[in-house]
């Protein structure tokens, strides 16, 4: 049987994440006493406040140095998948699981991801809303309709069936209006705090292919499965690294490189 990790995304962050795990592992220990952030990232997965631990430039550090730290103690075991994924910020993880991103590297970089995403969003009356029961045709069709109240689009397409919308808010509300009378079986406005995966996130995507330029990416020692793909790398999809650049921190005793996974696809 093949063994996968699975990596989540935003919104599965709690007050009190990783607080056993931190007393009982040093390896894990370490990665939060050490994380190349400018907030105290332990103070705020332990204890919080929820509302600022909730808040995307946070968030998003705090989730990957858990799932960094669950990632080497697993491996410590011997725990190593063939394969992984990576929902949204979860994709950064599955690329440090397979040896694409040191420590450092990962966080920082979600942290750069968390900011640039939260000022992108500065300002907006925004929102998202999740379709059930409706075709992508059709919510196109109502995307369409509600964009003369501002920008909207199909930002997620979780699986046949339920698809999520994204936005600025009053056009968000419409299309959703439109898709119940299209058919959909419901839709639940979702508690996020920017328009993700939209096309109002293109500063934060443009501060990110800045920083990729200055980063460096390690051979993948196995497939990850991406985001905007549906499935590995191609050939053609890759982030060169800067000349002369090395990983030295990545996750502890990596899998064996398997064959030539070296591209990257962000």
């Amino acid at each position: 049987m093949k063994l996968a990790f699975v990596y989540a995304g935003q919104g599965s962050q709690h007050v009190g994440m990783g607080r056993d795990f931190y007393r009982e592992y040093p390896e894990f220990a370490n990665i939060f006493d050490h994380a190349p952030v400018d907030f105290d990232l332990k103070q705020l997965c332990f204890e919080g406040p929820e509302e600022r631990l909730s808040q995307t430039r946070y968030t998003q550090p705090c989730m990957v140095a858990f799932a960094l730290g669950v990632t080497d103690l697993l491996y410590k075991e011997g725990i190593r998948p063939e394969i992984a994924a990576g929902l949204s910020l979860g994709e950064y993880s599955a690329l440090y699981a397979a040896g694409v991103f040191s420590r450092g590297t990962a966080i920082s970089t979600v942290a750069l991801r968390g900011k640039a995403m939260e000022e992108a969003a500065a300002g907006l009356d925004c929102g998202m809303t999740a379709v059930l029961g409706l075709d992508r045709e059709k919510l196109q069709t109502a995307c369409d309709q509600a964009a003369e109240l501002g920008a909207v689009q199909i930002c997620n397409y979780n699986c046949p069936g339920q698809l999520v919308i994204g936005g600025e808010k009053a056009a968000v509300d419409r299309a959703g209006e439109l898709a119940r009378e299209l058919g959909a079986k419901r839709c639940m406005p979702l508690k996020v705090s920017g328009p993700f995966h939209t096309r109002l996130m293109r500063p934060a995507g443009d501060a990110l292919a800045k920083h990729f330029k200055t980063i460096s990416f390690g051979p993948m020692a196995f497939p990850v499965y991406f985001n905007c793909k549906g499935g590995p790398a191609g050939p053609n999809d890759s982030v060169p690294p800067p000349p002369g650049q090395l990983q030295t921190d990545g996750p502890s005793n990596p899998p064996a490189p398997a064959g030539d996974q070296s591209h990257v696809s962000l």
